[in-house]
């Protein structure tokens, strides 16, 4: 497995190099495979990334067209929640760029329990993706750290791994905000071709650090979620230190 660390001065240079990784994956992916999944999770870091690809044309519309959007995480409210991760990328991203209403797929938070969207979603994901290894392989997801050790909704006091489920209803964490959500499970997350994470440093240094002395040294692999990442070709960490 291909694994890069890098760290990054400013917000400029942070969001063009993680634009350019997402830009060559999806143009092998759509050589390859002609289309591209995409699975996009919430947290203010990748938001700078989503805000700036909204306005942008880096990344060619023919691209976007046949990308498949998916959410590793969500939390269970509407869609026209403030909260709500699809909702946001709603306005600062995908209306802008005119996807196709059937690549788009947000966790149904519409229906009656995180544990019935939680399902549902993963019927959909199992439906529309083909599998290797027995799960389905997303080309591309987007992960945030937090300064739990946390990723996606995949938190450390809760169970973060199933060899049953490839989608799992989190109950209500002990960080802000404080709702019940559906996340992509961690096998499924490490099933897919590459990974990129996308942080800030400060207030997250020893979680980073350990994270980093495991990908690129000998230390053992960290007991929370995020450190237990993995990928089945390509595991990238963009870090700005001065966010």
């Amino acid at each position: 497995m291909y694994k890069r660390v890098r760290f990054f001065s400013t917000e400029e240079s942070f969001i063009r190099e993680s634009a350019l990784i997402l830009k060559t994956i999806a143009r092998d992916s759509l050589r390859k495979r002609r289309t591209f999944n995409l699975a996009l999770s919430g947290g203010s870091t990748p938001r700078y990334l989503y805000s700036w690809l909204g306005t942008s044309n880096f990344i060619p519309r023919r691209y976007w067209r046949k990308t498949n959007l998916w959410w590793a995480d969500e939390r269970f409210v509407p869609y026209s929640s403030p909260l709500s991760n699809y909702g946001n990328f709603l306005t600062s991203f995908v209306r802008k760029q005119l996807f196709r209403e059937n690549n788009l797929h947000p966790v149904p938070t519409d229906l009656t329990s995180p544990a019935e969207a939680a399902i549902i979603y993963e019927k959909i994901i199992l439906d529309a993706i083909k599998d290797e290894d027995g799960l389905p392989v997303f080309d591309l997801i987007l992960l945030g750290i937090g300064s739990d050790g946390h990723t996606a909704s995949l938190f450390p006091e809760k169970t973060i791994k199933s060899k049953s489920k490839i989608v799992l209803p989190v109950s209500k964490p002990n960080v802000e905000p404080k709702v019940s959500r559906v996340s992509l499970s961690l096998n499924i997350i490490n099933n897919a071709r590459s990974i990129l994470f996308l942080s800030l440093y400060q207030g997250k240094e020893v979680i980073i650090d350990r994270m980093i002395g495991h990908l690129l040294g000998n230390d053992p692999a960290p007991n929370f979620p995020a450190g237990a990442v993995e990928a089945r070709e390509k595991l990238i960490l963009h870090i700005l230190k001065n966010g």
